[in-house]
């Protein structure tokens, strides 16, 4: 259940995710961040996390991933993973049995995506 110590946390966590992000710091500490976060989050709900997505995380950070993030809701969605350039191959074999979507940072803004695997 959340609790007012949970959500200042996450709220700390963004501020140095900001912080990380605008100031050109260590961009694997945002990596650690996205773990933290992770671990608080799961700690609001156990609806937030099921034993599939566990295990996927799990695959990712003992491959070598710093921090991950679910993203979209319910019943479909993507695993956001941060991983040093070192260990990226080693993580991609770790899931290779999920779909790997490339990601970039980009300038250009939103844009309409569309993924076909055939």
């Amino acid at each position: 259940k959340q609790n007012k110590i949970d959500l200042s946390n996450s709220a700390n966590l963004v501020n140095e995710g900001m912080d990380i992000l605008l100031k050109n710091k260590k961009i694997n500490d945002f990596g650690k961040l996205l773990d933290e976060q992770w671990k608080i989050k799961k700690m609001y709900s156990d609806q937030i996390t099921n034993e599939n997505i566990n295990n996927i995380y799990e695959s990712a950070m003992k491959a070598g991933a710093i921090g991950g993030k679910l993203l979209g809701a319910g019943g479909g969605g993507f695993m956001l993973f941060y991983v040093s350039k070192k260990n990226q191959n080693a993580v991609r074999d770790s899931l290779k049995k999920l779909l790997y979507v490339p990601f970039e940072f980009e300038n250009n803004g939103s844009q309409i995506v569309y993924f076909s695997n055939q």
